[in-house]
């Protein structure tokens, strides 16, 4: 008998819990939003080109926040969408962003602000996510670099969710806040 009463109480409690995600930052996500979400792997499903395509079809915002950036083509894309009017803003790794292969100066180049995470002292800036429009995040392992399109096992994610997109715009600003920019460089999205 006592657990006629527990188990539907245990059902209605899973229930609660499964309508919202926490981010771990205070921020959850509901999931009453519906999510359009996609799922690709590299070397087979071209990521590259994906991210790409998706930067190519921003027409407000694009944040970038990457511990590894030398694909030139996903650099191409920012600049051209930087062209296009569409605000464009890059933090990635302080030391990644020094290697000989980033795309950090080529971007800086092109006037986008681009602004590097150092943590003094621990870890490294890790994320590997972009926001497009406020409304579509490109997140997952996948590094946006050759090793990992030609080479590795990654995988990337896109979701298409207003909620999901604030979440991850809300740790970019975190990040940015307190990133530095190069000396002389642009520190202004068009």
């Amino acid at each position: 008998m006592y657990n006629i009463f527990i188990k539907p109480f245990l059902l209605l409690a899973l229930a609660l819990s499964a309508l919202s995600c926490d981010t771990g930052t205070g921020s959850a996500v509901s999931s009453r939003e519906m999510e359009d979400v996609q799922v690709y792997f590299s070397p087979q499903d071209d990521c590259a080109g994906k991210a790409a395509a998706l930067i190519d079809a921003a027409s407000k915002s694009v944040n970038i926040a990457l511990y590894s950036f030398n694909l030139q083509p996903i650099a191409d894309a920012a600049i051209a969408a930087h062209k296009r009017g569409v605000a464009v803003r890059v933090v990635c790794d302080a030391d990644q962003a020094a290697a000989n292969n980033s795309q950090a100066a080529y971007l800086e180049a092109a006037q986008i602000p681009v602004r590097r995470d150092k943590h003094p002292g621990y870890g490294s800036m890790h994320h590997k996510f972009a926001v497009i429009d406020g409304m579509i995040v490109i997140t997952g392992s996948y590094n946006w670099t050759a090793n990992a399109s030609k080479n590795n096992d990654e995988n990337m994610v896109v979701i298409r969710s207003s909620a999901t997109a604030q979440a991850y715009t809300q740790e970019f600003e975190r990040i940015w806040d307190h990133a530095e920019q190069k000396q002389g460089a642009a520190d202004t999205a068009v």
